[in-house]
């Protein structure tokens, strides 16, 4: 059973791309193919990081199959239920607007569904951009209008005023539907029905705007808080991948790092519009919310790490130097591999604990032998540059453990405050 629940994270890639995989939990049939060197390696994820990263030849296919279909199967429910949700939104706006007699109500069916989104954040952003634009607009139209009458010097100056009040008030997502507004009411009406007719918009937008929040919050509601914590996982996740393939790809072997990098670059795309979203959802738990905005800061810092230590890892080990610091030097890499994705799992858990004395224990290791080797002069044998490239990959390694650490120190306080 536990098997079986296992976080999709750990058994999946991600959505858009088609990978060969296969989860240690379902080769179980397959260790005597493994054993016999009988799979193949899919280059983007590596053994043992907890994401599929291998599969045998035999079963590679099926495998495909499987995780095209649950990705489809998911991306097939989500847009299922957008689509019925936008949908009583529009019905219920043009239902409403003729129960209260508005003039002009499909006013109110369009910004129902252009405020309808993915989640409750997204929505309620829409909402007040939506709101705002048309308050803003619908009183400079028609205050233009009184004063000026309609004509083309009016019409111009009162766009470009209002354009400067959305962007002095930092509405910049508003300006653009505020100016549509002031062309609706100066152009489409009468001088004398201008305030009319923008009090008339301002109601039919705000109609559709609290019917489309309604449908948000109390139909299937999606929360971007939920879907930030996910996005986060999924980023130490491929932080993980990321550094398995700069080691991997610093020993000699082939690593699609720049790919990684890549994937990675979007995930953090797409959860920093998440972290912009989740601000508007109301306040219920924002304790929640801080945490998530600090690991957020977290996986930055980490990620700032794993290139700095790809940077003075690109040239490979060059040299015979780096065996002078083994196994410590390789104890390091691989704790700190571990370390990540204890991170990981206690995200996507949320069950966070203080970080042990791993990393500070294999860091003091690694720096005992370096003094000693320095002191034996043991390093006098290879040249400055060799030298150098070994700093500076001790040190990045040592400053991307501690960004690690720091990351699980950070959530082991925070869950222990509210305890």
């Amino acid at each position: 059973m536990e098997r079986r629940e296992i976080d999709k994270r750990r058994l999946l890639v991600h959505s858009n791309d088609i990978f060969m995989f296969m989860s240690a939990c379902l080769l179980e049939d397959d260790n005597e193919n493994m054993e016999k060197g009988d799979y193949r390696d899919c280059g983007l994820f590596p053994r043992g990081s907890g994401i599929c990263c291998f599969c045998t030849s035999r079963n590679a296919m099926g495998f495909q199959v499987i995780f095209l279909t649950i990705q489809a199967r998911k991306r097939a429910k989500e847009h299922f239920r957008q689509a019925i949700k936008t949908g009583v939104a529009g019905l219920l706006s043009m239902v409403l607007a003729e129960f209260f007699g508005l003039p002009e109500g499909y006013w109110a069916v369009i910004s129902a569904v252009i405020v309808m989104q993915s989640n409750i954040g997204a929505a309620v952003s829409a909402a007040w951009s939506r709101l705002a634009g048309t308050a803003i607009g619908a009183f400079v139209g028609a205050l233009f209008v009184a004063l000026w009458g309609v004509n083309a010097a009016a019409f111009g100056v009162a766009v470009t005023l209002t354009v400067l009040i959305c962007a002095f008030l930092g509405l910049l997502d508003s300006y653009r539907l505020a100016s549509a507004t002031v062309a609706i009411v100066m152009l489409f009406g009468r001088p004398d029905v201008s305030w009319t007719v923008a009090l008339h918009r301002f109601t039919e937008v705000s109609l559709g705007v609290v019917v489309a929040l309604l449908v948000t919050v109390f139909i299937w509601p999606s929360r971007a808080r939920k879907k930030l914590h996910n996005g986060i996982a999924d980023a130490l996740s491929f932080l993980y991948s990321l550094y398995d393939a700069v080691i991997r790809r610093y020993r000699g072997e082939d690593a699609p790092v720049e790919e990684l990098r890549a994937r990675m670059a979007k995930v953090l795309q797409s959860n920093e519009k998440l972290q912009v979203q989740t601000l508007y959802e109301p306040r219920l738990g924002m304790e929640r919310k801080e945490l998530l905005m600090l690991l957020m800061e977290h996986v930055h810092r980490i990620l700032h790490a794993v290139d700095a230590l790809e940077t003075v890892t690109h040239g490979g080990a060059g040299g015979t130097l780096r065996e002078k610091y083994e196994p410590e030097l390789g104890e390091l890499i691989e704790r700190i591999g571990a370390a990540i994705q204890r991170l990981c799992e206690e995200v996507t858990a949320w069950r966070f604990s203080m970080p042990g004395d791993d990393l500070p224990c294999a860091i003091s290791a690694l720096e005992e032998k370096t003094t000693a080797i320095r002191k034996a002069r043991l390093t006098a044998t290879h040249d400055l540059e060799e030298i150098l490239h070994y700093y500076s990959q001790f040190h990045a390694l040592r400053n991307l453990a501690r960004e690690i650490d720091l990351a699980r120190e950070t959530g082991g306080r925070w869950i222990s405050s509210e305890e």
